[in-house]
């Protein structure tokens, strides 16, 4: 099986999430098929970190850097140069395209568009509408990451149900986990100034990731306790002006030398981030997965996460779940999961043991299952272990079938 990957929709210059899930899936998938390839559709110089002769890499497109040029290779170049290639199937993010003269399998892992109370602006939310249903009628396979995402497409689309398909995403447990060392303790101070304890923020400062909110709670903490564990803030990408209005928020309750912000790190200082806080804070209030807060607790480090369904999902109880709007109840929470060692050590040993059911061996199977069954070919070797989940075999509350 011949499969046709685009990464156009990640930027070439700046990693993401959906970088190390595009380079887990592909690794994991060549390790588990040997009857698998991929031809990944890249821009000039983007690379996933996997060698193998069995893929092909075909540059030279736009990527997200250049949005409209790389809408129109989506929808009009990819599909018929996957076709030229060879491949069986077009694997793509977020849309199907309008020329696409193989079947296509439709990641949809952003939902942010249903919601006006995202501020992703009017000309994204109304492409992101069209390109959501457009590809819901059109794919062959929709692939989402929860149980509460699928709910979420079967609110728009109930008739997907038989050729949704629901695959968690999974953690590097090699790189997030809980051993650190006096080394990266070491280098911390030397890279970031980082002398101690920390709480810690991975995200983008989008409207919906809530960092005023945080920084609030975070300000509302005795003054002593602040100096003593700075907020750690990794990441920057957004869209309009969340990032100087969570700084503001600092400077008005002087507190601003007590938050670093270190902007983009390297994806080996990632982990060693991780690891070596005392308190991961996750307030986004919308969300389809949220991968950061699991490979925290794969981290062995306490969670205090925004109460919205995908977090009571994927955390099953493991995090200190509370409503960021509510100040005084985050800030309890937040001073709770840092100095309480009962539920420290609570969370710590739940957190590991839920993190542990993630794995991309079990996304890779998953997923290259459902596409021999979409292209009707016979099951492979991994199919009794990681049988693909379909939302028609769910029951959601409203539904026909829940009771």
């Amino acid at each position: 099986m011949k499969i046709g990957l685009s990464v156009l929709c990640e930027q070439p210059d700046r990693k993401t999430g959906l970088t190390s899930l595009f380079t887990a899936f592909v690794r994991e998938s060549l390790r588990l098929y040997e009857d698998v390839e991929f031809v990944l559709f890249c821009a000039e110089g983007q690379r996933l970190d996997v060698d193998s002769p069995r893929i092909t890499v075909k540059e030279g497109y736009a990527a997200n850097n250049r949005l409209v040029a790389r809408l129109h290779a989506e929808h009009f170049k990819i599909g018929p140069a996957a076709k030229k290639a060879g491949c069986d199937v077009l694997m793509t993010t977020g849309l199907v395209p309008v020329r696409a003269p193989l079947p296509v399998a439709m990641h949809l892992l952003t939902l942010h568009h249903l919601s006006s109370t995202n501020r992703i602006g009017g000309l994204r939310s109304f492409y992101r509408n069209w390109a959501s249903c457009h590809g819901l009628k059109k794919a062959r396979l929709v692939i989402t990451n929860t149980l509460f995402a699928c709910e979420q497409i079967l609110s728009v689309n109930p008739e997907v149900a038989p050729k949704l398909l629901q695959s968690y995403e999974g953690i590097t447990h090699g790189e997030f986990h809980p051993d650190g060392t006096e080394a990266e303790r070491a280098m911390l101070e030397e890279r970031f100034g980082i002398t101690g304890r920390y709480f810690f923020w991975c995200s983008n400062f989008y409207p919906y990731k809530q960092a005023e909110l945080l920084m609030e709670a975070w300000c509302d903490l005795p003054e002593a306790l602040r100096r003593e564990v700075p907020m750690v803030m990794v990441g920057g990408a957004g869209w309009g002006d969340s990032k100087e209005r969570t700084l503001e928020i600092a400077r008005a309750r002087g507190a601003a030398d007590q938050v670093k912000i270190l902007g983009w790190v390297s994806d080996g200082e990632v982990p060693v981030l991780f690891r070596h806080a005392s308190v991961f804070v996750h307030p986004s209030r919308e969300e389809t997965f949220g991968r950061s807060v699991l490979e925290a607790m794969a981290s062995g480090v306490p969670c205090v996460v925004q109460g919205i369904p995908v977090m009571h999902e994927v955390t099953a109880g493991h995090a200190e779940i509370v409503d960021y709007n509510d100040r005084a109840a985050a800030a309890a929470a937040l001073q709770r999961a840092l100095t309480e060692e009962s539920v420290r050590a609570r969370l710590i040993k739940g957190g590991l043991r839920r993190a542990a059911e993630f794995s991309f061996e079990r996304l890779a199977a998953e997923r290259i299952e459902a596409l021999r069954s979409m292209l009707g070919l016979k099951p492979g070797p991994w199919a009794g272990q990681y049988p693909p989940q379909y939302a028609s075999s769910f029951s959601f509350p409203g539904s026909k079938g829940d009771s």
